[in-house]
């Protein structure tokens, strides 16, 4: 084909599509979205009535949704088209959808919110119970004190582990032997070092291509932890989220808890921190599904009380 007219071809093909473009974006109303493929959606607080978008009709203490609805604000239920304020009894606090809960310390009773009868050492939850306090354990209605051996500290569930470097023998802690190039860990052994190898009781060194891989896959495999979506009491969040919304503060050396922000806030209520050896200190938290928190995730002191979680 001649390329003079190839290219009035190619000039006029791209006028046509722009023109079609402009065409399908201008179809939008007023108070409308154009959406891919050409179509539009109509604008929050807006509904579809033909081929124009006209405003809700949102009452007093109600807010507009998509799809041209409306839901009652916080602390409000539907009645017909109107929005009622919820009468919430004392020590409780509202909920969406017009219901209403009683607040930590406080379990229903009927209509009403009474509270619940926390023993010394002991901490309310949600949901008529109260736990015992990490370095306690529950015996009857009461909490006690666990016996924590020298080299040990007190974990959740009224029990005791043994500190990085030991292991448990019976009821006390015995320091583990590593060898040259390896490090211990929290289950009592240990394990060689980066760029090694174990070769019965000893660490080799890797060859340059033993490494290579060793490091790719160690990479490989945080990523895919890091990216891994932990599901918690309705709440969804990745390790890099802990990272990255969650801070270590210390009350009473070397004990801590989690102070943290948007889904993974959920972690304050169940991780604790224990600072084993300054400024290095882990993570501890109740329920299996938090295992690879404590496994993956530690604490590093920048100050006295607070500290950086890196996972």
């Amino acid at each position: 084909m001649d390329p003079a007219v190839t290219l009035r071809f190619l000039v006029m093909f791209a006028a046509t599509g722009l023109v079609h473009g402009a065409a399908a974006q201008s179809a939008a109303p007023d108070n409308a979205t154009p959406t891919s493929g050409g179509g539009w959606m109509c604008n929050l607080g807006y509904q579809r009535v033909g081929d124009r978008c006209e405003k809700v009709n949102v009452p007093a203490n109600a807010s507009p949704t998509y799809g041209g609805g409306w839901m009652c604000n916080l602390g409000y239920r539907r009645v017909g088209d109107r929005c009622e304020r919820v009468n919430l009894p004392a020590n409780a606090s509202p909920t969406f959808g017009g219901g209403w809960m009683c607040n930590l310390g406080y379990r229903r009773v009927a209509d009403r919110c009474e509270q619940v009868s926390v023993p010394p050492n002991a901490s309310a939850t949600f949901g008529d119970e109260w736990m015992c306090n990490l370095g306690y354990r529950r015996v009857a209605d009461r909490c006690e004190q666990v016996s924590v051996p020298p080299n040990a500290f007190a974990t959740f569930g009224g029990e005791w582990m043994c500190n990085l470097g030991y292991r448990r023998v019976a009821d006390r802690c015995e320091q583990v032997s590593a060898p040259p190039n390896a490090s211990a860990t929290f289950s009592g052994e240990w394990m060689c070092n980066v760029g090694f190898k174990r070769a019965d009781n000893e660490c080799l060194q890797m060859t340059p291509q033993e490494r290579q891989a060793q490091l790719a896959a160690i990479t490989a495999m945080r990523a895919r932890e890091r990216a891994q979506v932990i599901r918690l009491d309705d709440y969804e969040f990745t390790l890099a989220d802990v990272e990255r919304r969650c801070e270590a503060y210390v009350y009473s050396k070397p004990y801590g808890e989690l102070e943290c922000s948007g889904n993974a806030r959920v972690l304050a209520r169940r991780c604790e921190v224990y600072v084993y050896s300054w400024p290095n200190g882990e993570i501890s938290c109740r329920g299996s599904e938090l295992s690879i928190v404590e496994r993956r995730c530690s604490v590093s002191m920048y100050s006295a009380s607070y500290g950086t979680v890196s996972c």
